[in-house]
């Protein structure tokens, strides 16, 4: 018996309620590069991936043999997977997408972006106008960071940076 999938409650999901790759393509020119279209409508050119396909071996198999990388293809659940076993979600290539086009920030830049400033979750929420709870998501990577987030992260170094300007002036 198969499991059943779990509903994605997230505002990227497509028509059967969860996020599924439709289209992939590897970029010839580019290694470890892919384009693809997701159930929601979005896609991306180019998806870079070598840094991602690291830590387990049958990952860096895909990473380091072309011949393995091309037989990128999407499985009977919407996922990326290649011939030798490998295997991606969809959620997690989408995020690759739209943190690779700037359109989202990852958990580890934002993670950073945390401690520079000196917040921890029960502070940072005000700082950004969202709730603990939603930078507690942010911050585990349950939950894409969007790009306003992104945006409010940079214009809050600018600030911090201005102050610092005028303290030292």
């Amino acid at each position: 018996m198969v499991p059943e999938m779990t509903k994605n409650t997230d505002p990227v999901v497509g028509p059967g309620g969860y996020l599924e790759i439709t289209v992939v393509d590897v970029v010839k020119d580019e290694p470890t590069s892919l384009s693809a279209a997701f159930s929601n409508g979005a896609s991306f050119e180019v998806i870079n991936l070598h840094d991602h396909l690291s830590g387990i071996d049958i990952l860096e198999q895909v990473r380091d043999d072309a011949a393995v990388f091309s037989t990128a293809a999407i499985d009977d659940w919407g996922m990326l997977a290649w011939d030798n076993g490998a295997d991606m979600s969809a959620d997690s290539l989408y995020r690759l997408g739209m943190i690779q086009t700037g359109q989202g920030m990852g958990r580890n830049e934002f993670r950073a972006w945390m401690k520079r400033h000196d917040l921890i979750v029960d502070n940072a929420g005000p700082v950004l106008g969202v709730s603990r709870a939603t930078i507690a998501r942010y911050s585990s990577g349950e939950k894409l960071i969007p790009r306003t987030i992104l945006l409010a992260c940079k214009g809050y170094d600018a600030m911090q940076a201005d102050k610092t300007e005028e303290d030292a002036a």
